[in-house]
C-alpha cells in the first residue's frame, strides 16, 4: 500500500530535517542551485549522489545546470532514466519544482513504481498518451461481434500458472502504485495553486487597505513594494512599517 500523499508542508518539514535549514512551504528559490535537490536524494539514498561534484556556491543558471546534472546521473544510477527539466528546474518553476520534491519523497519511503509515474511528461509522451486513451475509448465502443462457432464446443483456455499469476499480479500492483502516484501529483499541484492565489489575495488586499486608509495618491514605489514582497514580509506586516 501506497504513503497518503504529502502536502506542501509536510515536503516542506521533511526537506527542512534533511537539509537543516528552514524550507518554506512555497519552495521559493532554495532549490534553483540544485543542491538542496542533491542532499535529500543524498538522504534518501545513500552514496548514490556523487556529492563531491555538487557545488555548495552554485552562482547563476550554469553552477545550477552542472549540479542538476549531477542529480540526474544519481536518479540514472538508481535505474530512472526519465528526463528531467533541468532549465525550469533552475528558474524555480513551481509546478518542476512540487514535482521533483514529490518524487524524492516518494522514493525516500520506498515506492520506486510510484517514482517513475511522477517524471514530467514532454510534448510528444503526453501525445502518445491522449492517442492511447482515444484508442481505448473506440475499442471499448465497438459493437459485440457475434459468431456462429457454438460456444459449448469451444475447448476451455488453459489455466494460468501460479507463476503466471504471481508475475499478473506483480504488473498490476505496479500500475496501482503508478496510478496512486498521479493521483498524488495532481493533489500536490492543486494544493500549490490554491496556496499560490491565496498568496496573491493577500497582496492585492493589502495594495486596498493602503488605498483606502491613504489621504494621498499611494506612491508607485510602495506599489512595487507590496507587489514583489516575499511571503515572510507580508506574513509579519514588514511591507506596511516600511
Amino acid at each position: 500500500m501506497g504513503r497518503k500523499g504529502a502536502s506542501n508542508r509536510d515536503l516542506a518539514e521533511w526537506a527542512t530535517s534533511v537539509v537543516g535549514e528552514p524550507i518554506a512551504p512555497t519552495f521559493g528559490k532554495q532549490f534553483i542551485s540544485g543542491v538542496a535537490f542533491c542532499k535529500l536524494l543524498d538522504a534518501a539514498k545513500p552514496g548514490v549522489v556523487a556529492m563531491s561534484k555538487v557545488n555548495p556556491r552554485a552562482q547563476g543558471e550554469s553552477d545550477a545546470l552542472a549540479n542538476f546534472k549531477v542529480l540526474q546521473t544519481a536518479f540514472h544510477k538508481l535505474g530512472l532514466e526519465q528526463p528531467m527539466d533541468m532549465h525550469m528546474l533552475s528558474k524555480g518553476q513551481p509546478q518542476a519544482t512540487l514535482e521533483m520534491l514529490t518524487r524524492i519523497h516518494t522514493l525516500h519511503h520506498g515506492e520506486p513504481d510510484a517514482v517513475s509515474a511522477l517524471a514530467p511528461l514532454d510534448g510528444n509522451a503526453m501525445g502518445s498518451r491522449v492517442a492511447g486513451r482515444k484508442r481505448r475509448g473506440e475499442v471499448m465502443s465497438q459493437p459485440e461481434k457475434r459468431t456462429d462457432v457454438d460456444e459449448a464446443a469451444a475447448p476451455e483456455p488453459p489455466k494460468p500458472s501460479e507463476a503466471e499469476s504471481r508475475s499478473r499480479e506483480q504488473v498490476l500492483e505496479a500500475q496501482l502504485a503508478a496510478e496512486r502516484g498521479a493521483v498524488r501529483v495532481a493533489n500536490a499541484e492543486r494544493e500549490a495553486l490554491r496556496e499560490e492565489r491565496d498568496f496573491y489575495i493577500a497582496k492585492l488586499e493589502l495594495l486596498d487597505m493602503l488605498c483606502q486608509t491613504s489621504q494621498a495618491t499611494l506612491p508607485t514605489e510602495k506599489v512595487q513594494q507590496v507587489l514583489y514582497a516575499s511571503e515572510d514580509a507580508l506574513s509579519s506586516a514588514c511591507v506596511l512599517d516600511e
